[in-house]
């Protein structure tokens, strides 16, 4: 069959080629290659507009009663087979906002959909998703619509018992904020918007901060994730990117300004300290787990987010506050839910810099975790990258 007639076809043949799309697509990512990243980047508008001719993005859902699972086999059977056509098409509609989004991270660019993480659609429990048969469906079903034997201890919400729609839900909120970052009248009251909105899921969702809990149960590493959304809020990665010679000297010399500014600010203090606790967290995984697609992106802004501070920074970006000074400084908002002595992070992790250079010790230190994650290139193409920032410091090795 051809691809026009996939594209042209409003069923199942037309799904599964946007699935098939959607793999390539991933795996053009991991290769890291810059002609492949160049090329999903291109290809997604293609795919988000064949969605939406396949109009996948019009779920009309039917609860599915339980009295309609009281009768024979081949009853539930009828009822389980549409329900499960209807949440395969609601896990691609997320994908694709998976996908929209972290392209929009790593060009640095708006993304094409407009997100919106309250409209994404809803999904059912993965244990669910996955039941193997019809009867098993309806054991587990009926289960999920019991009401709680304990009235005072409400149910999760979906999102809390499902990594893959927490996931999608945080990413959306990344790509609410690109929207909005190039717009100095609405920028401010989006980005007071999307911090609260990650302090809620974090409150609510990210589960896997409990340090009780196996990396194994977090396969979607949603704290590395929401951290690293978090530092998008309060630095302009582009204009840092600039800054170190992405786009030529000329355009060094311009972003140069924003990087000084940024690296004597707060806000390079707040995304620093998300960035030690990324790197807390990717240490924390188990040996032999493979982390999330997001994760070699996350580390990668870590190492542009130091070699900036400690290139363009000096000794007083980092100063306590003075007697009688506002400590908001060391006491952001998003971090009292971690429980963590913000002060004493900044003094461990930028212990041993030196200004004016852009190397330190914990910029070697994301480049040795992206060479950990060996089973994908994309991870050594970040490591090299940020490796080239440093290779004419003469002596280094």
């Amino acid at each position: 069959m051809q691809w026009e007639t996939y594209i042209q076809s409003n069923g199942s043949p037309s799904i599964t080629a946007i699935k098939a799309s959607l793999i390539g697509q991933i795996l053009g990512f991991l290769m890291g290659r810059p002609k492949d990243l160049l090329g999903i980047d291109i290809f997604n508008g293609s795919i988000i507009a064949w969605a939406r001719k396949a109009r996948l993005f019009s779920i009309d859902e039917e609860d599915v009663g339980v009295g309609k699972l009281q009768g024979d086999d081949e009853s539930i059977n009828a009822a389980w087979r549409p329900w499960a056509d209807l949440e395969e098409r609601k896990r691609i509609v997320l994908a694709i906002h998976l996908q929209d989004a972290e392209l929009a991270k790593l060009h640095n660019h708006e993304p094409i959909l407009r997100h919106a993480p309250e409209k994404l659609p809803q999904i059912s429990s993965p244990d669910l998703f996955a039941a193997p048969s019809a009867a098993t469906w309806k054991e587990i079903y009926i289960m999920t619509r019991l009401p709680s034997p304990r009235p005072e201890i409400p149910r999760m919400s979906p999102a809390a018992c499902n990594g893959f729609l927490t996931c999608a839900i945080l990413e959306s909120i990344c790509a609410l904020a690109y929207e909005n970052r190039d717009c100095p009248t609405s920028w401010p009251l989006a980005s007071r918007k999307c911090l609260d909105l990650l302090i809620e899921h974090y409150q609510t969702s990210i589960i896997t901060t409990n340090p009780t809990r196996s990396s194994k149960s977090d396969p979607f590493c949603l704290a590395i994730l929401w951290h690293s959304i978090c530092m998008r809020l309060f630095t302009r990665f582009d204009e840092l990117e600039r800054a170190c010679g992405r786009d030529g000297e000329a355009a060094a010399l311009k972003a140069r300004v924003y990087a000084t500014s940024w690296a004597g600010s707060p806000d390079a203090t707040r995304t620093l300290l998300h960035a030690a606790l990324i790197q807390n967290h990717f240490q924390s995984l188990s040996v032999g787990v493979e982390p999330a697609i997001h994760v070699p992106m996350a580390l990668y802004y870590c190492g542009i987010a130091w070699t900036c501070f400690t290139r363009f920074g000096s000794a007083a970006s980092i100063r306590p506050p003075d007697a009688g000074e506002s400590p908001e400084r060391l006491d952001f908002p998003e971090m009292r839910s971690l429980n963590i002595n913000q002060t004493q992070l900044v003094n461990d992790a930028t212990n041993g810099i030196q200004w004016g250079k852009p190397e330190s010790p914990a910029y070697f230190r994301i480049v040795d975790l992206l060479g950990r994650i060996t089973h994908w290139r994309v991870s050594g193409s970040f490591a090299s990258t940020l490796l080239l920032l440093v290779e004419d410091v003469p002596d280094l090795f």
